[in-house]
Parts: structure tokens; C-alpha cells; sequence
């Protein structure tokens, strides 16, 4: 009688599951090149510089291929009023807030580096970009930074991932200073 009622079990599909993740151990190396600011960056990171013929901007992407995710960076020699590349960075910030759930705001306020920004931190599942910021020196120089992954938005699998390179980020932005 046992028998006959243990083969009645209904079988369903299983849910797909996500790969196991192997994050690297932490290391930081000096930015090194003819870029118009230093930094530390994470050691499996690489730079890649971006020709642009249209723009006034530099475009420097900073690859991270095990993650398939990109930090995309623009600096501008600032030629136009400050006011207007912190709205153009807020706009950009603020075209995710349709999928959003909330944005975090951190200033960054380096006085004996004369860096001074804004660290912005957009939540929610379906958000393309977890993470974007902006440095100045408030007078000539002025970067842009946001993190991209090369996939569908799908924040809640991959946040091992985003929290691993918010923490690269966040040195990064600690570190960054303006060469002379």
C-alpha cells in the first residue's frame, strides 16, 4: 500500500538557480597613464580609453570582465558653468527613477584635495545603474562616473556582485585626487 501511494508524487520544475560566485581577494593598484586625476583601482580591473570625435568629454571605461560590469567615466575640462554639468549628472541619475525603489545621496567633501562631489545610490531590482557619482575641483576639472553590467537589470541575483564593487567604488572616490 506504501508503494503504490509514494508514486503519485507530482514533480514540478524546479526554479532556475544562480552560479556560485568566487570573488577575488581585494587589491588596489595606481591608476597609471596620462589621465588628468589618480586613483586606486581594483587589480582585475582594467582601463580602456574611449576615442570620442563628437563630444568635448574623455571617456575612460573601467572594465571589470569577470563581473560583466563597467565603470563608464567622463571628464571634462570644465568650459561651461559648474551648474550645468551637476544637472547634467543629476538628469542622468534621475532617468533610473522609474525603477527605483528609493536614491541615496552622499556628498563628498575633500577640502585638502579640493575634490568635491556626489555619490548617488539608486536601489531597486530592475535599475540599470546601482551606482553613479561625480567629482569636481568646483573651477576646471569635472568626472562623471556610473556602473553598467552587460545584462538585463536583475539587481537582487547579481547584489553580491554590486555590494563587492560598491566597496571598490567607495575606494576609488576616497583616493581620487587631481593632478596638477
Amino acid at each position: 500500500m506504501l508503494l503504490g501511494t509514494a508514486c503519485n508524487r507530482i514533480h514540478a520544475p524546479k526554479p532556475i538557480g544562480y552560479f556560485r560566485l568566487d570573488l577575488p581577494e581585494k587589491e588596489y593598484v595606481e591608476l597609471n597613464g596620462n589621465y588628468p586625476f589618480s586613483c586606486l583601482i581594483p587589480q582585475y580591473a582594467q582601463v580602456l580609453i574611449v576615442p570620442d570625435t563628437v563630444s568635448t568629454a574623455d571617456w575612460y571605461n573601467l572594465q571589470m570582465d569577470d563581473f560583466k560590469a563597467t565603470i563608464y567615466l567622463s571628464y571634462h575640462q570644465m568650459l561651461l558653468p559648474l551648474g550645468q554639468y551637476i544637472e547634467d549628472a543629476r538628469k542622468m541619475a534621475y532617468n533610473h527613477m522609474q525603477k527605483a525603489s528609493a536614491i541615496n545621496y552622499s556628498v563628498v567633501m575633500k577640502p585638502e584635495k579640493k575634490v568635491y562631489g556626489l555619490y548617488i545610490d539608486i536601489e531597486g531590482n530592475d535599475v540599470a545603474t546601482p551606482f553613479q557619482f561625480y567629482l569636481t575641483d568646483s573651477v576646471n576639472n569635472f568626472l562623471r562616473g556610473a556602473l553598467y553590467f552587460d545584462h538585463v537589470p536583475n539587481n537582487d541575483s547579481v547584489a553580491p556582485i554590486i555590494k563587492f564593487i560598491k566597496d571598490d567604488i567607495d575606494v576609488f572616490v576616497e583616493s581620487f585626487q587631481w593632478k596638477e
